[in-house]
């Protein structure tokens, strides 16, 4: 073993994984570094993606009843990246998950189950 790290309940790590900050330094990085290193096709197509996954966090984290702060957070990095959170693409990420909850019921179930049997583990879908 390298390193280890003890994650403490106000310690920096421990911020970085319950506000997943990894999602808006990536976006930052993107939109920091991206002009310099990819061209603008290849740059268009990684924001895309990057912003496909943000939001599909973010809908998840609508459905887990996060806080004021996590929303706040993340509304303030995705705006200093020049990406203002867009209430419209967070509804359409939230509809989606909520229609794939739906439409795979057995997936659904599965997912609570194994959220139920193990703490932190699972998502209601997939």
């Amino acid at each position: 073993m390298l390193t280890y790290t003890r994650v403490r309940e106000n310690s920096l790590p421990a911020f970085s994984q319950r506000y997943n900050t990894y999602l808006p330094g990536i976006l930052d990085r993107l939109v920091t570094f991206g002009p310099t290193f990819l061209s603008q096709e290849e740059l268009s197509a990684r924001l895309k993606d990057h912003l496909a996954t943000y939001y599909q966090y973010l809908a998840d984290s609508v459905f887990a009843f996060r806080e004021k702060e996590f929303w706040a957070y993340h509304r303030a990095k995705m705006k200093s990246a020049g990406h203002p959170l867009s209430l419209l693409r967070l509804l359409t990420a939230v509809c989606s998950k909520a229609m794939n909850c739906l439409l795979n019921p057995k997936r659904t179930v599965e997912g609570l189950l194994e959220k139920s049997v193990k703490p932190g583990g699972g998502s209601e879908c997939r």
